[in-house]
């Protein structure tokens, strides 16, 4: 699956993706840290998180997803930048799918 800069996937199926909840391994990546972060070095960019896709960031809640260790969470998502790309109050991040080996 190549993945456009732009978007995760075609807009126009994302009924069709809510039901990928759950079953879709994800990778988010801190691409860098905001200047003005409440939280700065807490997260050093360039850290990779790995895990099951629940749903799309939302602006005023935080990004979660399902992890071998339980879940994880951002900061509260403050802007979408692009359709794999959200600014927390610390950090951009960038989504990706990650493709099962055979």
């Amino acid at each position: 699956m190549e993945i456009e800069k732009k978007y995760l996937v075609d807009p126009t199926r994302i009924k069709e993706l809510k039901k990928l909840a759950y079953t879709m391994r994800i990778r988010v990546t801190k691409l860098e840290e905001r200047k003005d972060a409440h939280h700065p070095g807490n997260i050093s960019e360039g850290y990779i998180k790995e895990g099951l896709f629940v749903d799309y960031p939302k602006v005023g809640k935080g990004f979660f997803m399902i992890t071998d260790r339980g879940g994880w969470v951002t900061s509260i998502v403050q802007e979408i930048i692009s359709f794999n790309m959200f600014k927390t109050m610390n950090s951009v991040y960038k989504i990706e799918p990650i493709e099962e080996q055979e």
